[in-house]
C-alpha cells in the first residue's frame, strides 16, 4: 500500500493523484499525438455531357420552356385532355413529358371526384334543408 507524500493519505495502486489532497505523484507520460486518421480520396465521378445521340433520344432533358408549354396547353379543357391521354400512352414520346402527362392526368382524376363529392355534399345539406323549410323561409326574407 502506497501513501501520499504530501499529506500520507492512502493510495490505491496505480493512481497518479492524491484522492485526499490532488498532489501529483507521477510524472505523467508525454501526450502522444493522436494518430490522424485521412480518408481516402472520393473518386471522381465522370462529368456527364450528352452526345448528339442522347439529345434526339426519348430520355433526353426537357427544358423549362418546355413544361411551361405543356402546362399551358393542359389548361385548354379538352384539347388539354386529349394531349394528356396521347402523350401519357405514347411509347415514343419523351419519358419526361410522359410522365408529366400521367401525374396531369391523375390531378385531374382526383380533381373530378372531389368535384363530385362536393357538389353531391352540398346538394344533400341543401335538399334537407328545403325539406325543413328553413331555407324556404331564409329566400322568402330576403328583400330586394
Amino acid at each position: 500500500m502506497e501513501f501520499c507524500t504530501k499529506c500520507g493519505g492512502k493510495l490505491k495502486k496505480g493512481v497518479a493523484f492524491c484522492t485526499g489532497c490532488g498532489h501529483k505523484l507521477k510524472e505523467a507520460a508525454p501526450a502522444r499525438e493522436a494518430e490522424r486518421i485521412v480518408a481516402p480520396p472520393a473518386p471522381e465521378e465522370p462529368t456527364y455531357r450528352a452526345t448528339p445521340e442522347e439529345k434526339d433520344s426519348r430520355s433526353a432533358v426537357l427544358g423549362t420552356w418546355s413544361f411551361i408549354g405543356a402546362t399551358i396547353l393542359f389548361t385548354i379543357p379538352l384539347i388539354g385532355f386529349i394531349f394528356g391521354i396521347i402523350w401519357a400512352a405514347s411509347g415514343s414520346v419523351n419519358l419526361n413529358l410522359r410522365n408529366f402527362s400521367r401525374a396531369y392526368l391523375i390531378m385531374l382524376a382526383i380533381g373530378l371526384v372531389l368535384t363530385i363529392v362536393l357538389i353531391s355534399f352540398f346538394a344533400a345539406m341543401a335538399f334537407s334543408l328545403w325539406g325543413t323549410g328553413v331555407l324556404q323561409d331564409v329566400i322568402n326574407n330576403i328583400e330586394y
